[in-house]
């Protein structure tokens, strides 16, 4: 029976005075040998475990693990990689600025085309891609139903316009004036305040101051009685002769009593204050000595007389007249109010205004009806066929004048002061072949627009494209908006910002006169010193120098890390005080934003 091997029994723990459980110690024991334990009583001893092949992996990867745990321990709190400057030159050179960017073409002129009114096309009279002038006529649609509104509308506003004079005659009869200078007789009797009809006479309004007598003389004496003869007038109540003129002589078909053929002769005279119309008298005129008697005498009558009569009706405001009062020319006898004839007047002149404005409309889309072109340019689309109903407001076709195009060009509020209306702009459009043309800043905006944080002015460009360019495509413009020549020129990548200013490291054996002290948080490569520069031009790769450094000087512009692990390049600047500016913050002299570009030489 085989013996079971001897259990080693670990010492039971007990409570120490504290009352914390303790270990007692076991009693040394001679430990068998090497690879050999005690196992039976007799003394003998039983073989070891082998060492295993997963012992031997276990123990390898914990020594990997150790080992690349203290290697990365190393390489991020102790190790610093190699590192190598690269440098640059100044140099005298030229340089230029640009702005450039992509915008889309525009007509610079067009013309769209509706259709103004519901109906059938009868002609169209250019295609697609038809190149046409000034007056060119393009469609006709039928007009029928506007030329009867038309017509209708006219006739309306005739009947507005009599009743408008009507009334405008009306409103200048309210005031009844002297219509030549005289006496006034047969004045009615009449006070302000009294209403007055139409028709009414108030007075008689005469000439006295001359007379005038109708005569006829016989036409044997026709041709020797002529207009300016003196006459000697013979009056019978008054038994006098006063003298008088022929005023005028007119061949008339009066025959006499007796059967004679006479002419009539007309004679003014004085009045000298006696006479009055009616009174009979007679004249002689003497011509060569021959005495000419009339065929019968004739009566005295006024130069003038007229009967002053109410033409409208109303409330008397002005009364001005009476009995045997000498009036001059114009003087002023009644005034009659009646706003009625005001308000008329008023009404009627809205509604030929707003007559006339809608045949004004009639008569455009009339002439709508068969436009014409008015620009010259090429026909780009067309949407009506000969024949086909139209409804009105449908798009019937499109002329843009392409020999000049422009594009719209949004420029940085930092470029905007370089832009100058009359600039030449350079064209490129991009495609199966690139072609480029010649442009022309014609407008300048003067109010800025920001979007998202940034200011941009518009700027049209006017193109010269001779039809090669299509509407809505894009063309890339290039701007130069500054020059200069046989300037020191540094390589942008150098320039430095920092607390002191714009600066460049130069490499020098002594320290420069004009080097300033940066402090020690900046970092600069041994052998390089920092100098105050002023900048002005920028491209994209080089910074005019104004003042500071002159050329032929090595300047610092970066550090290489070199990753032996990698075999890569890492690149850094100095230090974040001294870091390399961003593009869209160059130096004094240079653009901010972007679309900026050239370089020395062009």
């Amino acid at each position: 029976m085989e013996e079971k091997p001897e259990v080693l029994r670990q010492p039971i723990a007990e409570p120490d005075k504290a009352g914390v459980a303790t270990q007692k110690p076991s009693r040394a024991k001679r430990q068998p040998p090497f690879g050999k334990k005690k196992d039976a009583p007799g003394g003998a001893f039983k073989k070891s475990k082998k060492f295993t092949v997963k012992k031997l992996i276990l123990l390898i990867l914990i020594a990997a693990v150790l080992l690349g745990g203290g290697y990365g321990i190393y390489k991020l709190f102790f190790y610093v990689e190699p590192e190598q400057i690269v440098t640059g030159e100044t140099k005298k050179d030229s340089i230029e600025t640009t702005i450039s960017g992509t915008a889309t073409t525009q007509p610079t002129t067009f013309q769209t085309l509706t259709v103004p009114i519901a109906g059938t096309v009868k002609e169209v009279y250019v295609s697609q891609g038809d190149k046409v002038a000034v007056g060119d006529v393009l469609y006709s649609i039928d007009t029928t139903s506007l030329d009867v509104d038309v017509a209708s509308l006219e006739s309306t506003i005739e009947d507005y316009q009599t009743q408008l004079k009507a009334y405008q005659e009306d409103i200048s009869n309210l005031t009844i004036s002297a219509p030549f200078s005289g006496k006034l007789t047969d004045v009615t009797t009449a006070y302000v305040g009294d209403d007055i009809n139409t028709g009414i006479t108030v007075a008689t309004l005469i000439d006295d101051s001359t007379m005038k007598l109708s005569l006829y003389f016989s036409d044997t004496y026709w041709g020797k009685i002529t207009k300016g003869m003196t006459a000697d007038v013979s009056i019978p109540t008054y038994m006098s002769t006063l003298t008088g003129t022929v005023t005028s002589v007119d061949d008339v078909d009066y025959v006499t009593s007796e059967g004679a053929q006479c002419f009539k002769v007309t004679i003014s005279l004085d009045n000298p204050g006696s006479l009055t119309s009616g009174l009979d008298a007679t004249a002689t005129i003497t011509n060569s000595g021959m005495t000419m008697s009339p065929s019968d005498s004739g009566k005295l009558e006024y130069t003038q007389s007229k009967s002053i009569t109410t033409a409208v009706k109303g409330t008397i405001a002005k009364l001005n007249m009476k009995d045997s009062q000498r009036v001059s020319s114009g003087d002023v006898l009644m005034v009659i109010s009646n706003s009625d004839y005001a308000d008329q007047s008023a009404n009627l002149e809205k509604k030929i205004q707003s007559s006339d404005l809608n045949l004004q409309d009639l008569e455009d889309e009339v002439a709508d009806c068969t436009p014409t072109a008015t620009v010259a340019g090429t026909v780009i689309f067309i949407s009506i066929e000969a024949g086909k109903d139209v409804k009105s407001g449908t798009s019937a076709m499109a002329i843009y004048n392409t020999d000049t195009m422009k594009i719209v060009a949004d420029i940085g509020e930092n470029d905007n002061d370089y832009i100058t209306e009359g600039m030449s702009v350079a064209i490129t459009k991009s495609g199966s072949s690139t072609k480029s043309f010649t442009g022309t800043v014609t407008k300048k905006s003067l109010e800025a627009s920001a979007s998202n944080g940034v200011a941009s002015f518009e700027t049209t460009i006017t193109i010269q494209s001779d039809g090669e360019l299509s509407p809505g495509i894009y063309v890339t413009y290039t701007i130069t908006a500054a020059q200069a020549s046989n300037v020191v020129l540094a390589p942008i990548a150098a320039i430095q910002e920092t607390t002191k200013g714009t600066c460049l490291f130069i490499k020098s054996d002594t320290k420069p006169d004009n080097a300033v002290d940066l402090g020690e948080n900046v970092e600069i490569p041994d052998g390089y010193y920092a100098v105050v520069v002023e900048t002005g031009l920028t491209s994209n790769d080089y910074v005019e120098i104004t003042s500071g450094v002159s050329e032929g000087v090595t300047v610092f512009e970066r550090y290489i890390k070199l990753n032996t692990a990698t075999n890569s390049d890492e690149t850094s600047k100095t230090s974040d005080n001294a870091a390399m500016p961003s593009f869209g913050q160059m130096p004094s002299g240079g653009f901010g934003g972007g679309g900026m570009g050239g370089g020395p030489n062009g």
